[in-house]
């Protein structure tokens, strides 16, 4: 009987360490590196295996090719999160998956990842406007994600700065973009009407095949709202990523 109550009494015991145990334990997240080209650069740090949550993990770049420099290191494919060759994150859910040092491309027929770097409104007749520049896979249109946002007033042309790039892919692999400008909160210049022109989505769906001999591509559209209202045409420029543009 004595024998009985002991192991209920460590029973009880080991039972509340158990879940206090279970309640600290830590989630672990994949940090992968990798290089946009291993011509052009290596790339280190992360690992395969899942790396504790809160761990600081160490990513380094080194150019290796002649004509090549570091650019950035990009998220998922999709965001800049360091210029800096060697830099250092905080693994989390946030901060998990892979990461890409991006090295500059000797040719631009190489050159995988871009960025909007300019949008020109010619509006006549309209004073101010806000817009917001969106774009999404062609392989899940409906998923549209916001690059950029600003005012503009009567024509004029706003240089994009962001961290949000599209990976276009190389000669192997041919990603497709859409495009799209939300174009809100217009005033006229003779009148003191406020009105919301909409979604103005581009016709061209693009891949890395569109890009020009100096590496930049430019999405024109041409919209009117109703009969009654002026005329606008809207220039995208994207542009083949360089150091100039981060």
């Amino acid at each position: 009987m004595k024998n009985v109550k002991k192991y209920a009494l460590a029973s009880l015991l080991l039972v509340p360490a158990l879940m206090f145990a279970g309640c600290n334990d830590s989630k672990s997240y994949s940090v992968i590196t990798r290089s946009s080209s291993e011509i052009l650069g290596t790339a280190i740090g992360g690992s395969q295996s899942a790396i504790k949550e809160g761990s600081k993990v160490s990513l380094s770049a080194f150019a290796t090719a002649e004509n090549s420099e570091f650019l950035c290191w990009v998220q998922n494919s999709s965001k800049i999160i360091s210029t800096e060759a060697q830099t250092e994150i905080k693994v989390s859910e946030a901060t998990s998956g892979v990461y890409t040092a991006v090295f500059s491309e000797p040719s631009p027929d190489t050159m995988t990842y871009a960025m909007a770097s300019n949008i020109y409104i010619d509006a006549e007749g309209i004073a101010s406007a806000s817009f917001t520049t969106m774009y999404s896979s062609h392989e899940n249109i409906a998923s549209y994600r916001t690059l950029s946002s600003g005012t503009f007033n009567n024509s004029s042309s706003n240089n994009i700065k962001g961290a949000d790039v599209f990976y276009f892919g190389n000669g192997e692999t041919q990603n497709k973009f859409s495009f799209k400008v939300v174009i809100e909160n217009v005033t006229y210049v003779s009148n003191n009407i406020v009105a919301n022109f909409g979604e103005i989505v581009f016709d061209e769906v693009v891949d890395n095949s569109a890009f020009d001999a100096n590496g930049q591509m430019v999405l024109s559209k041409a919209y009117t709202i109703d009969p009654a209202s002026p005329q606008i045409t809207i220039n995208l420029t994207l542009s083949k990523l360089t150091a100039d543009l981060i």
